[in-house]
């Protein structure tokens, strides 16, 4: 039968820790195209037909290579790399239990790290935008002590340009290794391919990595006097600040502004493995989202004056410990994995109260079973496995509560490899990615 009612969503899909949004794509999209192979329960066993992929409408963010990333899971064995920041999909399909309508879909996949570049996208003026980082960076004290010597150099009118663009690399270095969050241009941390900095020294992060869309387009907030005493170096930094805006942030923001569904991936075992300053660093930038993403908040008014739709609230939000096949399993079925989840998340649920949550433990793809004694695991370790063998190992119980302190090392968990069919028609073998999907597309 004929659809002739369309049902069109738009989902957000972001992740902080790692959180796998690459893959967690891959699967959901290879569950949904090949159902009748899929383990996948919908909406009171309903079936997906006539699932077909849609070409994305956006001339800015690229198409998300579904066949190439299932290639890697399945042929090569290995993780995608991935070759980009953000990636639209979009698909239609019909459900059985429908008899007039057809599903649209349109998935945003976007880096939880584009979100301290929410001031450039909220104001457009170079000079507003630079008092309003100069005045966040020296009213936190903590931000501050990494800055200092940033705002020493800007006193001096005669400083050469090129020396001050270093020294607040130096001071978005210091952030980085300091677990604080607010990088911004954000391509100093997570380039436009999609490549993170790498771990280093402050001078060697500042030395690899640009402060904008390249190292010929850098910019860095000045202050007004130096501004003003060096009209031609003020003038190249607007410039080049009009330059990352409209071909890196507004791009993302328009997509992020159509979405009312959002999917937030988090990966447990990265949080506890990197200390309790990774974990304060990755809770502070889930709260700015949902900051960013409320209408009447300062941020949300600008925003919604500057971007189409950015006034329309949340309606479901889906938080996703992503990582679960890592976790042992009576820390799933017991819910400690949950409760951490929902404690780590519980400030951003009441940032944004009116959405509809739920939160979820789940793996897109399963890569372990439950080994024969207490809190082991068997798979195949992604390091020191050369014939990439099956292995069991121990895995740490998780924490009922968040420590009030711990260190990185505290908590070790084993990196995996895939385990995936290498035939393309049968889709990788999941943890509760279903039961994801029939909250968020229904």
């Amino acid at each position: 039968m004929k659809k002739i009612l369309s049902k069109n969503d738009n989902i957000a899909v972001t992740g902080i820790a790692r959180g796998g949004k690459t893959v967690f794509l891959t699967s959901l999209l290879a569950q949904l195209e090949e159902f009748d192979q899929a383990d996948f329960s919908f909406a009171g066993n309903s079936k997906i037909e006539a699932f077909k992929e849609l070409r994305t409408r956006s001339d800015f963010i690229r198409q998300f290579p579904l066949d190439r990333y299932r290639d890697f899971l399945a042929m090569r064995g290995s993780w995608p790399e991935k070759t980009s920041d953000a990636y639209c999909y979009s698909c239609e399909y019909w459900r059985s239990d429908w008899k007039f309508w057809k599903q649209r879909l349109n998935f945003f996949d976007f880096p939880g790290e584009r979100i301290a570049d929410s001031a450039i996208a909220a104001v457009p003026d170079y000079r507003k935008w630079s008092e309003h980082i100069l005045s966040h960076l020296k009213n936190h004290k903590s931000l501050f002590e990494d800055a200092r010597g940033y705002f020493e150099i800007l006193e001096n009118p005669s400083a050469p340009l090129e020396e001050i663009i270093f020294e607040y690399k130096l001071t978005l270095a210091r952030l980085i290794l300091n677990f604080k969050p607010l990088i911004t241009p954000s391509t100093f941390l997570l380039s436009k391919e999609g490549i993170t900095a790498k771990k280093g020294s402050v001078n060697e992060l500042a030395s690899q990595r640009a402060s904008g869309l390249d190292f010929d387009s850098e910019f860095v907030p000045l202050s007004r006097e130096y501004c003003e005493q060096n009209p031609e170096y003020a003038e190249r930094m607007h410039k080049n600040f009009r330059l990352y805006r409209r071909n890196v942030v507004m791009p993302l923001y328009r997509e992020l502004g159509k979405c009312r569904k959002l999917i937030v991936l988090i990966d447990l075992p990265t949080l506890l493995a990197g200390g309790v300053g990774q974990y304060n660093d990755n809770r502070q930038i889930l709260q700015d989202l949902f900051q960013t993403l409320r209408p009447d908040s300062s941020i949300g008014r600008k925003l919604a004056s500057t971007i189409k739709f950015w006034q329309r609230p949340l309606e479901k939000v889906a938080f996703a410990a992503s990582k679960a096949d890592m976790i042992y399993n009576d820390d799933i079925e017991n819910g400690t994995a949950e409760g951490l989840l929902r404690q780590l998340t519980s400030k951003a649920r009441k940032i944004v109260p009116e959405a509809e949550y739920r939160w979820f433990v789940c793996s897109a793809c399963q890569s372990s079973v439950k080994g024969e004694k207490p809190y082991t695991l068997r798979g195949r370790p992604a390091r020191n496995n050369p014939e990439k063998q099956i292995v069991e190992f121990e895995v740490p119980r998780l924490p009922e509560n968040w420590p009030d302190s711990w260190q990185p090392g505290d908590y070790r968990f084993k990196a995996l490899l895939p385990e995936v069919p290498k035939n393309t028609q049968k889709p990788p073998r999941h943890i509760n990615l279903d039961a994801v999907f029939d909250f968020i597309a229904n």
